[in-house]
């Protein structure tokens, strides 16, 4: 951190707040998109991990350089991305949730230095540290995974050809207009000299067309970018090791949980191999593309073929054949990570636990059904925008069984998770951004107005429902119970949402719920915001 001397009119965060310049220990290379509740999950992460004292100083660049202007030098050597690497002991990249960081260009350039000048490198998602138990396989290692140095993007087309020339030994100025040796500037950022189009070359990540001068230093220095891109990719296999082929088992039908590990590897090979495009592929197409023909030979589950030893979950994970099979693995990784679970964890889901080849009898599921609820510790109910996925009997029976035998009750949808109980490890009943749509649909939700495939069925899930009950009235409390009980895990997000439109209807509709706390932990967002705050910023 610089002096603040001599008085200048803007400063940045750190020059603002610390009362003298604090040479930096780790430097954090993040992207500006990444949410910030993520940054701060790693932070803390990073805190346990290293046993840092609450003094130690690490260098952000959003903290770090006046956001008025800074002064990025006459090259990247003068920058104070550069000048902080080369202070520091380590570098820490942070993967955020949409791995933007592996294709911004100043983050490129920090990780080209930090290997160049053999600093520490740790990697890091908001699950925590690549290669510990709870990140050592999922989405974003395999994002990792397929780094390409080439692929970086930045808001100025000119610094991104800076970046490109300097990891690959150039000048920083070929491209670029220049006067002298030194670049011309306008308000501190270069600007390009030559803008000819290479139609011949692959398009960038953005989608444009490349520039000639990029696709003439990609062919004529492949070799940078392609030792960059295995180093990094080396750091990430040296960290999680190689992953050990299964013999496969034999297990009951309450035993065939599946660890996270061996799920996200299957989505791996779902999304490179289904001959479906992975955005419209469903999970009864899963079935019938990959988990069948894997399962043929051996005519067991698909559990049995991927696991050594019989396991029961510890959570059992409910979905249906017609949902988007992208939103599933995206849904089971929000809880996933809500939960700050191990890569271990395993779960029980319908499509996996269960023989797809030669089908147990019905009776024999429901069975090894109720033997592996009673052993789980959660259940978790997956939702997406349909309402005719989520309003299923079965499903909504399945969510009744969890609370009346004191199961932890977790709902999650492709873009965040809500805890129905207690509070998530981090403390809010809210992980992500739970779809306000999507509750809605839970919350005008009737048990007994919910779709079955089989309709000879509802009578046998009905009486099971109401068994004990000894009247009509006391049979309607039991409806009316469950009904209140989803609206008042689905108040929240709904009641947020309502706040922040001004849509005092709905308001008044949410808060009229039976037993619902309106100043509850339940009511607030992933930040801790709530109602009164999202209508506060609204105005």
């Amino acid at each position: 951190t610089r002096d603040r001397s001599p008085p200048r009119q803007w400063y940045s965060w750190a020059e603002f707040v610390a009362p003298r310049p604090q040479p930096p220990l780790i430097m954090m290379s993040h992207s500006w998109t990444g949410r910030f509740c993520d940054f701060m999950a790693v932070i803390h992460s990073m805190h346990k991990d290293m046993g840092l004292s609450v003094n130690a100083v690490i260098w952000i660049c959003t903290f770090a350089n006046c956001q008025f202007g800074e002064n990025f030098g006459n090259s990247l050597e003068e920058c104070p991305f550069l000048q902080a690497l080369r202070r520091v002991e380590k570098t820490v990249l942070i993967v955020d949730r949409n791995a933007d960081s592996l294709t911004r260009s100043w983050c490129g350039l920090e990780l080209h230095y930090s290997l160049l000048a053999d600093k520490d490198l740790q990697l890091y998602t908001s699950a925590g540290l690549v290669g510990s138990s709870k990140v050592s396989s999922g989405a974003l290692v395999d994002e990792i995974m397929r780094y390409d140095i080439r692929r970086i993007e930045a808001a100025e087309a000119a610094f991104r050809r800076q970046i490109l020339n300097y990891i690959a030994g150039l000048s920083e100025t070929a491209g670029l207009q220049t006067r002298g040796e030194d670049l011309v500037a306008e308000n501190g950022r270069p600007k390009l000299n030559d803008t000819a189009i290479d139609e011949t070359h692959p398009n960038r990540a953005n989608g444009k067309p490349e520039y000639r001068h990029e696709a003439e230093v990609f062919k004529k220095h492949s070799e940078k970018f392609n030792e960059l891109n295995m180093r990094v990719r080396m750091e990430v296999v040296a960290k999680i090791g190689r992953a050990q082929k299964s013999k496969g088992c034999k297990a009951d039908l309450a035993q065939r949980g599946i660890a996270l590990a061996h799920l996200w590897a299957f989505a791996r090979k779902v999304k490179s191999s289904s001959p479906h495009k992975w955005e419209a592929l469903t999970l009864a197409d899963v079935e019938s593309d990959m988990i069948k023909p894997a399962c043929a030979l051996r005519k067991c589950s698909y559990t049995e073929l991927v696991t050594d030893t019989p396991v029961y979950p510890r959570f059992v994970v409910s979905s249906t054949s017609h949902m988007l099979f992208k939103d599933i693995m995206d849904s089971i990784e929000w809880i996933a990570e809500a939960m700050q679970l191990k890569d271990s964890t395993a779960l029980w889901l319908y499509f996996f636990s269960t023989n797809r080849v030669t089908p147990e009898a019905d009776g024999e599921v429901w069975e090894a059904f109720d033997a592996a609820f009673a052993e789980c510790e959660a259940y978790v109910l997956i939702a997406d925008n349909e309402a005719r996925h989520t309003r299923r009997l079965w499903r909504i029976h399945e969510l009744d069984m969890a609370n009346r035998t004191s199961k932890s009750v977790y709902i999650t949808c492709p873009h965040g998770a809500l805890s129905c109980g207690r509070a998530f490890p981090n403390g809010a009943q809210v992980f992500g951004e739970f779809d306000a749509k999507i509750a809605r649909i839970l919350f005008e939700m009737r048990f007994e107005e919910c779709h079955i495939t089989l309709e000879g069925e509802r009578a046998m899930v009905i009486e099971h429902f109401e068994e004990g009950a000894r009247s009509e009235a006391e049979k309607r409390r039991r409806y009316d119970k469950l009904h209140a009980r989803l609206q008042r895990y689905t108040a929240g997000p709904i009641m947020r949402q309502a706040a922040q439109k001004g849509d005092v209807a709905m308001c008044r509709r949410v808060a009229s719920a039976p037993g619902l706390s309106l100043n509850g932990d339940s009511m607030r967002g992933a930040l801790g915001e709530s109602p009164v705050h999202m209508a506060s910023a609204e105005g």
